[in-house]
């Protein structure tokens, strides 16, 4: 299938994140961040930048992320009291870690302003364009960069957030001339709930954010409750091997597609070597050769998320070429084994 075919397949997804149009600043707009130096708070802030937004924020404690933020002319300050919240602010976005008592959100408040969730604004970003959104407890940070690097190599110019700095393709956000937008999807407070994307995947789903869901069932719940929103033309991509993505994925109306290092799947992939930190594998689609890889970053799992990656570029037309490239020249995300001395 080739690249027109693929998007033909994500064409149609349109109505179902109408609603959300409404959480979307427009040009010009000033938007304040509350926790701005957070890694998904500072990408979608790095997009309105981009957009001809004017941004400012506040966070507890300046960064790299922040300083790159005030190198594109956001106005930023560490006193998070309320006393910087400009009269012109038109939309304040907080992160779920915001609590109510924050001074600044109080401040907002009192202002009148209109507060949104962070993920509502990302959801209102991807419905923009074609969305491909990356879930999971483990490695959807690593998927979601591969994903990315993928199509950037591919020529595609995707916007992307990821929850990760990825210096092959200049940090953790970018606003791309093409129709495709990548996305991380968080899990807690429920935030991916707000992304209906047209592809997705789920890497694995295990205990985790208990402070929120108190048990796996609910989270497997939400897991599902994500299944069912991807458009029914488009595409699910799960780990084959995880019990309770089996019962997530009952939910959705769209293809899915398994992966794992076994027959069993759709996506198969077979180690060669793993020399050095380099992992050399062959990839099989329906037990069908499909070419052999190298990644440069060490890891059965990373193996993993490259299956997931693959298969998703594929369905969206990319040629394998262009996956073999971007793999091999992968260096990860930092703080996922990044290497930082030898």
């Amino acid at each position: 299938m080739n690249f027109s075919e693929g998007m033909d397949r994500m064409h149609t997804h349109t109505s179902s994140l109408e609603n959300q149009l409404n959480y979307r600043p427009m040009r010009g707009h000033c938007v304040y961040f509350i926790g701005i130096g957070g890694i998904g708070m500072s990408a979608v802030a790095r997009i309105l930048l981009k957009e001809g937004c004017v941004v400012a924020g506040s966070d507890t404690r300046p960064s790299s992320l922040t300083s790159t933020l005030e190198e594109m002319g956001a106005r930023i300050n560490t006193r998070q009291d309320g006393s910087f919240m400009p009269l012109e602010t038109d939309m304040v976005v907080i992160s779920a870690a915001i609590s109510e008592d924050n001074l600044d959100l109080i401040t907002a408040r009192k202002m009148g302003i209109r507060v949104v969730k962070y993920s509502q604004i990302l959801g209102s970003l991807m419905k923009e364009k074609r969305g491909i959104a990356i879930s999971g407890t483990h490695g959807k940070t690593t998927t979601s960069a591969m994903i990315s690097s993928i199509l950037k190599t591919a020529g595609l110019d995707p916007t992307f957030v990821i929850g990760g700095e990825v210096p092959d393709i200049g940090g953790n956000a970018h606003l791309g001339m093409g129709d495709l937008f990548v996305a991380e999807a968080c899990e807690y407070d429920r935030s991916f709930l707000n992304l209906v994307p047209q592809v997705g995947v789920i890497t694995n789903i295990e205990e985790d954010h208990l402070d929120y869901y108190e048990n796996i069932e609910k989270i497997i719940n939400a897991f599902g409750d994500f299944a069912s929103l991807i458009s029914k033309e488009g595409l699910l991509v799960v780990n084959n091997h995880d019990k309770n993505i089996f019962l997530a994925m009952q939910r959705a109306n769209c293809k899915v597609e398994t992966y794992s290092l076994d027959s069993t799947s759709d996506w198969c992939g077979k180690v060669l070597s793993s020399d050095n930190g380099t992992n050399r594998f062959s990839i099989f689609r329906k037990n069908t050769f499909f070419d052999e890889f190298t990644l440069k970053i060490p890891g059965s799992h990373n193996i993993l998320n490259a299956l997931a990656a693959t298969a998703v570029c594929t369905f969206i037309g990319v040629d394998k070429n262009s996956i073999k490239a971007a793999l091999a020249s992968f260096r990860g995300a930092n703080r996922r084994f990044q290497i930082i001395g030898v």
